[in-house]
């Protein structure tokens, strides 16, 4: 018994001295860990080792090492790959080819104990033969829409050109792109490769999922010495199989349905009944509200078509009541009221748009002899115009050539409005002020660019919404672009070669080798400031 304690002691001391225990306090690591030593060295030739280690200055780890780590020309049998203290040991279980260039590429997958910092894009390599495969390709990579840098996008060089490979093995060579998008390969074999750029989402370096951003060269890549320069612009592909995501009564006579992703064409109609329903897409395009005319049955079965769907669905209706029928078409966009003298309490009005009343329900009709526009607190009148919205029909849209910085007071009695279902407004006034011609900036572009291409400019705040886009007419070498009217804000300016002349950007298409269309960024971001006027020239090149 007497020896039983002094044997305890010295068991825990053992158990205690065999684990890595971070140290505490100090500096955050932020260091990934460096290599000491390779044995066999790096860029071996005659190898004919089975074992090799890499030691480190500390002690590492391996994250998800059987996904990173990539060898070329690939193994029948992945070697085995583990970490003891600081130095990573790798036992090859498989024959090598003779006179063949290995490269054992890590990714990121290598990392220190305490703070996982991780050494990218380390890779070793070696030759069975007298020579190590030496060519490299360098290049950039950019998002074919946005412009931004995507760092740390894959860049995969495949010996097997056939399309299938991309979308099944792992590459022959990959890198990843850096801060700036740039990439570097080297050990490169001679010989005929397809190149291609991937935003790996479940890291197996192959593209196998809808939501991967890709991109691809036109051409195989025919190497016969270092090459530099290639670009590619990595895009997500359209997705052509949109379901339905959701769809249900979200209101009296009203139905919400919204589309997995955005859709430009559609059909929906009732099956059972004659009835012409209204339709309703947001900007996005990726919700459609369906409002259906009186009488509102319970149940409504829906024929919907789009792209390669082809459904009916039944769908319980919120049906409309004496109650609901009974209330006033309630105005949604009531902003705070107040006299002139309150001019902060006032909401602006732009001096180039309509005045916008937003109603719960869409508009059918509308009485301009009840509506009374005013400036002078109410002593003098005003002409303006009455619309709805073709777009929105529950917004009454009330154009006027608007007095530089002027109170306005518009009033609606009650009946002015009439809504789809019968229904009036109640008496309304709402109060806003224009705003000063001198809030105002001015951008005007001179842009040189190749002729006989269609352009579109637009003009993109710091959020990445559009504030402005343009259509471009026709032009040989240059032409103005001019926005006037433009609050005191930052933004981006976008120019696109509407290739296929639809008006919009269009995504590639990999099975259709169809590049993005290309676009075009101002180098630097524009400031406008009030009562001024930016001027520059933006020239493009291809």
């Amino acid at each position: 018994m007497r020896y039983l304690f002094p044997y305890v002691i010295l068991s825990l001391l053992l158990g205690s001295c065999a684990n890595i225990v971070p140290p505490s306090g100090g500096d955050k690591d932020t260091t990934p860990p460096a290599i000491l030593s390779e044995s066999p060295p790096n860029e071996s030739l005659q190898f004919q080792s089975s074992r090799i280690e890499i030691k480190f200055d500390e002690y590492i780890q391996l994250n998800d090492a059987f996904n990173q780590v990539v060898i070329s020309p690939p193994l029948n049998a992945f070697p085995d790959i583990r970490v003891k203290g600081k130095s990573i040991i790798i036992n090859i279980e498989d024959t090598l080819l003779e006179a063949t260039t290995y490269t054992i590429q890590f990714g990121d997958c290598i990392g220190d104990i305490t703070e996982n910092n991780r050494l990218s894009n380390y890779v070793y390599a070696f030759s069975t033969g007298d020579e190590l495969d030496s060519l490299t390709v360098k290049g950039s990579v950019r998002d074919a829409f946005s412009g931004e840098i995507p760092e740390k996008t894959l860049v995969l060089l495949y010996r097997n050109t056939a399309d299938s490979a991309f979308q099944k093995q792992k590459p022959t060579y990959f890198a990843k792109s850096d801060a700036s998008g740039n990439f570097t390969i080297n050990h490169i074999k001679e010989g005929n490769y397809r190149v291609y750029g991937l935003r790996d989402q479940n890291f197996n370096y192959f593209y196998d999922l809808p939501n991967e951003a890709i991109a691809f060269m036109n051409d195989s890549l025919v190497l016969t010495g270092d090459t530099v320069g290639i670009q590619l612009s990595l895009f997500e592909q359209a997705n052509e199989l949109v379901f339905i995501s959701d769809i249900r009564a979200v209101g009296p006579g009203k139905t919400r349905l919204i589309w997995s992703a955005p859709v430009d064409s559609f059909s929906i109609e009732p099956v059972d009944t004659s009835a012409s329903l209204l339709l309703i897409s947001n900007s996005r395009k990726d919700t459609v509200t369906l409002w259906h005319p009186q009488p509102v049955p319970d149940t409504l079965r829906l024929g919907i078509q789009q792209g390669m769907m082809d459904t009916t669905l039944s769908l319980p209706l919120e049906p409309i009541d004496s109650a609901f029928l009974s209330r006033a078409n309630k105005w949604t966009n009531a902003p705070p009221t107040g006299g002139e003298s309150s001019r902060s309490r006032l909401p602006s009005q732009e001096l180039a748009t309509p005045a916008i009343l937003s109603f719960e329900v869409p508009l059918v009709g509308w009485a301009i002899d009840s509506m009374l526009l005013t400036i002078d607190s109410g002593r003098t009148i005003m002409p303006f115009t009455a619309s709805i919205d073709s777009i929105h029909p529950e917004k009454l849209l009330i154009t006027s050539t608007w007095l530089n910085d002027t109170a306005y007071s518009l009033m609606l009695k009650k009946g002015a409005t009439n809504d789809l279902y019968g229904r009036v407004n109640d008496s309304l006034q709402y109060a806003f002020r224009t705003r000063a011609q001198e809030e105002y900036g001015q951008l005007l572009i001179e842009l040189i660019a190749p002729g006989q291409h269609n352009y579109i400019a637009e003009l993109i705040r710091k959020d990445g919404s559009i504030k402005s886009r343009q259509q471009l007419p026709a032009f040989s070498d240059s032409t103005q672009i001019v926005w006037k009217n433009l609050l005191p804000e930052t933004y981006r300016l976008r120019i696109i070669d509407d290739a296929n002349r639809n008006g919009k950007w269009d995504t590639g298409s990999f099975p259709d080798k169809r590049q993005p269309e290309r676009t075009f960024y101002y180098e630097a971001e524009l400031t406008i400031r009030p009562n001024w006027e930016y001027t520059t020239k933006f020239r493009i090149k291809y």
